[in-house]
């Protein structure tokens, strides 16, 4: 999540979601409040035997 929000570009913020495999997705690092309303993006990482689902929920910083 660390790496992924880090390429954000300037005045986006995102909440990281994390599951492994068919499980439930849970927050991961630290989780904010956006002020208005929020775009999703899923990605699907292989890591040996596992299928990752990465979620983030942006927005723009101030709105």
């Amino acid at each position: 999540c660390e790496l992924v929000q880090n390429y954000l570009a300037s005045g986006v913020e995102a909440n990281c979601w994390l599951a492994k495999d068919s499980g439930t997705s849970q927050p991961h690092g630290e989780v904010a409040t956006p002020g208005s309303s929020t775009v999703s993006a899923h990605g699907l990482v292989a890591v040996d035997d596992h299928i990752w689902t990465i979620s983030l929920d942006l927005w723009e910083r101030g709105s």
